[in-house]
């Protein structure tokens, strides 16, 4: 089954036939670039529309189609093909979610609000305003992914349930281990900055890797973590570990290089280092940082700074561009 968007603009005699030729010439043409709705355990809307899947009856979707589920629970399975060929993502209830199509070989399912788990691939990458997640090349990893409906273009929350998963947002490669989660919360406006906070229930670390001119600078975060990367006056980077963050613990910092010997740091909560983007160099500044600092410098929502400094719920196990 496949929904068809046909203009509404009147058209006449040969016109018509054409317009009708066109469309229908079109429809084909998209028919394997957006995987497919497989089930629903209810009524959802495609498009504004309301639709009622029939066991075997799965809707083809469009690039660019919205589905909300409504009370329901739906299943879009990735992949070209009337019934799609590739990793199965659940949409849960109360969940408004964009099938972006496919693209490098890539299918793109992006969250706009609520919540979602199920596989992926390097074939399939499902995100947000904050990320977009996907298994390293020929591997497979399951994945949750909670978008908040109060805050859906600048935040997002990424646990992989099994195996590991890298989550990118724009210059930023984000590599979740497998049983870790870690929020992300970004500014629109300035894609070049990127918060981050990881669960206290992590058992190991996350690493938050930006690409500059010059290499790799390399973040590696520990559980219950609060911090920020942001651009430092010409060609630095700052980075801030946020004196909200457990106070055993420490981001270790890392800069490769090519041509160049790794630089490595440690900062404590309330203390920040300045990188040079061309050399690698490591500054650490041993000032406290308060966190009213850190959110005036990403611009993020009073929200995002009381969840900060809270006492880092998780999510569990099991599940309730690029």
């Amino acid at each position: 089954m496949r929904l068809m968007r046909i203009s509404a603009t009147p058209v006449s005699g040969t016109r018509a036939v054409a317009v009708l030729a066109g469309l229908f010439m079109a429809t084909f043409a998209v028919a394997t670039d957006a995987g497919v709705i497989t089930s629903a355990t209810g009524p959802i809307r495609v498009n504004g529309q309301e639709v009622v899947l029939k066991a075997g009856e799965p809707l083809t979707l469009n690039p660019g189609d919205v589905i909300e589920t409504l009370g329901a629970n739906a299943v879009f399975q990735s992949g070209s093909g009337e019934t799609g060929s590739g990793d199965r993502i659940t949409i849960e209830r109360g969940t408004s979610a964009r099938a972006d199509g496919i693209e490098g070989g890539v299918d793109f399912l992006f969250v706009e609000s609520g919540t979602a788990y199920g596989d992926v691939s390097d074939k399939t990458s499902v995100g947000g305003s904050a990320g977009w997640a996907s298994a390293p090349e020929g591997q497979a990893a399951k994945i949750f992914l909670e978008v908040p409906t109060n805050r859906p273009g600048s935040e997002a929350t990424f646990r992989s349930i099994e195996g590991g998963i890298w989550v990118r947002y724009h210059d930023y490669r984000v590599w979740l281990p497998e049983q870790h989660t870690v929020t992300l919360a970004v500014d629109p406006a300035r894609p070049d900055r990127l918060a981050f906070r990881t669960s206290q229930q992590n058992a190991g670390d996350v690493r938050v890797i930006k690409a500059v001119g010059g290499g790799d600078i390399i973040t590696i975060v520990p559980k219950a973590t609060v911090g920020r990367i942001a651009p430092e006056g010409v060609d630095k980077t700052r980075i801030d570990n946020d004196i909200a963050s457990l106070k055993t613990g420490k981001i270790r910092l890392e800069t490769k290089y090519p041509g160049r010997s790794p630089q490595k740091a440690a900062l404590g909560p309330g203390t920040y280092a300045v990188i040079d983007n061309a050399t690698g160099d490591i500054q650490v500044s041993f000032s406290a940082v308060e966190f009213v600092i850190l959110e005036r410098a990403i611009s993020l929502t009073q929200e995002f700074s009381t969840l900060s400094q809270s006492n880092f719920s998780d999510v569990g196990n099991e599940p309730g561009r690029r």
